[in-house]
């Protein structure tokens, strides 16, 4: 009696854990951008850094910092993830950014875009 409880206690234990990882894949798939792997926003120097666009929305204005070396690896990821994407698009007004290796690690800088102007219609 006692082996048949535990036989379905485990039984139970492995569905639910199989179902947690199944929602969060499809958790992850539902935000639409690709993660970056903290390794790859490694540097030496500013030379190394750059940026990669990881979101099918487009709401993002430089992308994700990243070592130039995987920025390549980054767009095949994102144009595989986006090929089903059918939802909205962002119109982003961005302004200046540099990428530099902080302690090692790429960051973006990025200056503010001026305001629009406010023009009165007539």
């Amino acid at each position: 009696m006692l082996i048949k409880f535990r036989c379905l206690l485990i039984t139970i234990f492995s569905g639910l854990l199989l179902l947690a990882t199944h929602a969060s894949a499809e958790r992850a798939e539902m935000l639409w951008e690709v993660p970056i792997e903290s390794q790859h926003q490694q540097c030496q120097g500013d030379h190394d850094c750059g940026a990669v666009k990881t979101s099918c929305n487009d709401c993002e204005c430089f992308g994700k910092p990243v070592n130039k070396q995987h920025i390549a690896l980054y767009q095949k990821r994102k144009k595989e993830l986006c090929e089903t994407y059918r939802g909205p698009h962002c119109l982003m007004l961005c302004g200046d950014a540099s990428f530099e290796c902080v302690n090692g690690r790429c960051i973006i800088m990025s200056t503010p875009a001026p305001p629009l102007e406010n023009k009165k219609r007539r």
